[in-house]
């Protein structure tokens, strides 16, 4: 099933990339090579591999979106609390560790005891992408 939907995420991924110049202005190759290492290292295959690290890729792709920000502020602001860099205290980062920790768990659980592969792999790629 993981293989079925890799391939179209893979697929969308290239269209979009072909479409949207913007797309382009940011650097999310560190994220990308981070992720294929350490999943490789612990075995998961290539298919699986590369919904993780879309997924991580989706994640910088929709907090750089001008239109979400315009129309839909309140889950831009969610998005933004994707990334650590946007923390300047160090109470804000022991405040965030505790809750990205807690939803991880919750979110990851909820998504074994449903038996959903590909959840848990975009769960993966995002949780993967906000501690990179």
């Amino acid at each position: 099933m993981v293989k079925k939907y890799a391939h179209k995420g893979l697929l969308a991924t290239a269209l979009l990339l072909g479409l949207v110049p913007a797309a382009q202005a940011f650097d999310t190759g560190p994220h990308q090579d981070l992720t294929r290492e350490v999943l490789s290292e612990i075995g998961f295959n290539q298919d699986a591999n590369e919904t993780v690290q879309l997924e991580n890729w989706l994640t910088d792709y929709y907090t750089n979106q001008p239109v979400l920000k315009n129309v839909l502020p309140s889950i831009s602001h969610s998005l933004d609390r994707l990334h650590f860099d946007n923390l300047t205290k160090t109470s804000q980062v022991d405040h965030y560790w505790q809750r990205f920790t807690v939803n991880s768990k919750i979110a990851f659980q909820e998504a074994a005891r449903n038996k959903d592969s590909f959840r848990i792999l975009v769960l993966l790629g995002m949780s993967l992408h906000a501690v990179q």
